[in-house]
């Protein structure tokens, strides 16, 4: 997990990138079983997880990730 993890110039906060992933709808991979997985390894590693949308009101995937219980 940590080659995918970049350093910042904040102590202890790391950023993951979405990389070069050409999907013809990007909002599915957000909730595919793959993602439901990093997350949860993100949230045993980490006090806080953060995932950065596309706005809320044209694009439907905040408001989905605002409803997916987390553990």
């Amino acid at each position: 997990m940590g080659e995918y993890l970049s350093p910042t110039h904040v102590d202890n906060l790391y950023v993951m990138t979405h990389g070069l992933v050409k999907a013809e709808t990007p909002a599915l991979l957000s909730f595919s079983p793959r993602t439901e997985e990093l997350v949860k390894i993100l949230q045993k590693q980490f006090d806080y997880v953060l995932l950065d949308t596309a706005p809320v009101m044209p694009f439907p995937d905040a408001r989905l990730w605002a409803s997916t219980p987390m553990e």
